[in-house]
């Protein structure tokens, strides 16, 4: 009896924490500019792919707890950040944010170095941009900083990352590396 009364109380204690199904509700963030939104969502970890048509919240069940890889495919969007990637009990939103691809194609960075607008990404608590290391860096190279003080989210990380990189690039082929041991701050993308 005593036996049965374990297994019962393990039964009734353990099973509940393994092996829960987990509903995710998605939303979608930045989608004011978005219209007639299809693409889809694949979880390669379960090997599911979920049509999307449109931005409207939806939900998914997960077969439980864990880290899933999470892919957006749609042509008309240029990034896209899917947080988190660990799907547990008390986290159970998943945030798609959505930025549109631009009408422009080609090098970006190379027009805007062309017309004297260019300037690379930077994050920091206080906006030292205008000081005289970021304004003699801009003199010499026609390249410039916006300085964003906000937090860093996955979609402003990748974009810093991504424009830093072009602008390095341009530089580069232009000045060689020698430009890099003037620059007045660490960037993203610049190594």
């Amino acid at each position: 009896m005593r036996k049965l009364l374990i297994l019962l109380f393990a039964t009734f204690i353990l099973l509940p924490m393994y092996g829960k199904e987990i509903v995710v509700n998605v939303i979608f963030e930045n989608t004011e500019n978005i219209k007639d939104f299809k693409g889809e969502l694949y979880i390669k970890e379960l090997n599911k792919t979920y049509p999307i048509n449109g931005t409207e919240d939806f939900e998914i069940t997960f077969p439980e707890e864990g880290n899933f890889t999470i892919l957006l495919k749609e042509k008309n969007i240029s990034r896209t950040a899917i947080y988190p990637a660990k799907i547990t009990e008390k986290n159970t939103i998943l945030i798609i944010s959505l930025k549109k691809q631009t009408e422009v194609q080609g090098n970006i960075a190379e027009l805007r170095l062309e017309d004297n607008e260019s300037n690379f990404i930077v994050f920091g608590i206080v906006d030292e941009t205008n000081s005289d290391e970021y304004l003699n860096f801009k003199k010499e190279f026609d390249v410039g900083f916006i300085s964003k003080t906000d937090a860093i989210d996955p979609v402003s990380y990748k974009e810093a990352v991504e424009n830093n990189r072009r602008l390095a690039n341009l530089l580069n082929q232009k000045f060689g590396e020698s430009w890099k041991s003037k620059l007045p701050i660490k960037l993203f993308g610049v190594e």
